[in-house]
């Protein structure tokens, strides 16, 4: 809920970030791990607090450009993302989703501190059993060749 297209980045600079950043600091001083962080919506406006998170990953939603990320967000922070969780995945023919997949790796992939292929948010219900076979399938395939 703290996405800046509903509360806007100045709300999120003082009402989201301080506490953020205090429960990722917190995390990896308790546990020596860093945390991973989904964020829905266009976040193009608060990177440059989420370049100050320790994170394991920003998730990013579908979206986000993911070459602009693997550009600009990735020199700070591992980005994952962002494969359709609803055109390609609940409605995707098996050539959409492998589509899809690849072209997320090939942008993603040239993020310095790394990337982790997942959809742009949580597979929704209804969603077939074998689509998410095809989206490991593909995974499998693309993610080698890198």
């Amino acid at each position: 809920m703290a996405n800046p297209a509903l509360i806007g980045p100045k709300l999120y600079e003082k009402f989201v970030f301080p506490y953020t950043k205090e429960l990722t600091d917190y995390a990896l001083e308790r546990t020596g791990k860093k945390v991973s962080l989904h964020m829905c919506g266009a976040t193009y406006s608060i990177w440059k607090y989420i370049e100050q998170y320790q994170l394991n990953e920003i998730s990013l939603d579908n979206i986000v450009d993911l070459d602009r990320a693997a550009r600009e967000l990735g020199k700070k922070v591992p980005i994952a993302g962002n494969v359709d969780p609803v055109q390609s995945m609940l409605n995707g023919t098996k050539e959409e989703i492998f589509a899809d997949v690849q072209k997320c790796i090939e942008l993603g992939s040239s993020a310095e501190k790394g990337f982790h292929l997942t959809t742009g948010c949580d597979i929704p219900d209804g969603t077939s059993p074998e689509k998410v076979d095809w989206f490991m399938e593909a995974a499998r395939l693309y993610g080698k060749k890198r």
